[in-house]
């Protein structure tokens, strides 16, 4: 989904992890680090090709 919404916007970075860190205004949590994104990635993907396949849909939408 990342590389279509920025084809056109910025297609150098579509579909690339972000290469350092961020802060969002005004929100109350801090986005990870950027070095451990594809960790944070790779985490709920190892849970949904294990898991939510026996899962509901419903269910599956709702994790």
């Amino acid at each position: 989904m990342h590389p279509l919404v920025l084809r056109n916007i910025d297609p150098d970075e579509a579909g690339r992890h972000r290469r350092e860190n961020v802060v969002i205004s005004g929100a109350g949590t801090t986005p990870p680090d950027h070095v451990h994104l594809p960790e944070v990635i790779a985490e709920p993907m190892a849970w949904y090709g294990a898991e939510a396949p026996s899962l509901h849909p419903m269910g599956r939408a709702c994790r």
